[in-house]
């Protein structure tokens, strides 16, 4: 016997078989991974309109920041040219004998000045400085009016005043004085 054998089957069907399946392999992927992609995604025409939408946001946004960097610089200027300095409240009692001398300029007669503790805020500071005095009510609008221009970094929290029938009166005036704040006062 022979014991060579050999065989002859034809490998066409073998082939036929493996692109059939490598057909329906490639067009199920492109059937369930293509089409919905392609599906989902904008036109051209709505990628250039969603294109020309976020340049018409980005011009506004820099319009928006070239405004508030104008303003800031317009406020840094304004701030540069103001006179005000502010002091520290260690300078209370100079401040406070500056306050007896106005009022005594303007016919006041203090007997009470009591400068409070610092109160320290977010870029600045107070101090609550409560005056108490006898004097005409001409005398004492007079003092208010020109507190301002002389003492800007005072700002009046209340004042009372009781109108003595002899024409003179009494009065309280209650004051902040802003300062710079000292380096160990806690914020508010």
């Amino acid at each position: 016997m022979d014991s060579s054998f050999e065989t002859t089957q034809p490998t066409w069907p073998v082939h036929a078989i493996g692109a059939s399946v490598c057909a329906v392999v490639l067009g199920a992927g492109y059937m369930l991974g293509v089409v919905p992609l392609l599906s989902a995604g904008d036109s051209p025409t709505d990628l250039s309109a969603a294109v020309r939408e976020a340049e018409q946001q980005a011009a506004l946004q820099d319009a928006v920041t070239q405004r508030l960097s104008d303003e800031l610089g317009n406020s840094e200027v304004e701030l540069a040219s103001r006179p005000m300095q502010l002091v520290q409240s260690t300078h209370a009692n100079r401040r406070v004998a500056e306050l007896s001398a106005m009022a005594h300029e303007y016919g006041l007669t203090l007997a009470s000045t009591q400068p409070g503790g610092e109160t320290m805020m977010s870029y600045y500071a107070f101090v609550p400085v409560v005056i108490g005095g006898e004097g005409k009510l001409g005398d004492f609008v007079r003092f208010l009016g020109a507190l301002h221009s002389r003492f800007p970094d005072m700002g009046v929290q209340g004042f009372e005043i009781v109108r003595d029938p002899l024409g003179g009166g009494r009065f309280t005036l209650g004051l902040n004085w802003f300062v710079e704040p000292a380096r160990t006062a806690e914020v508010s």
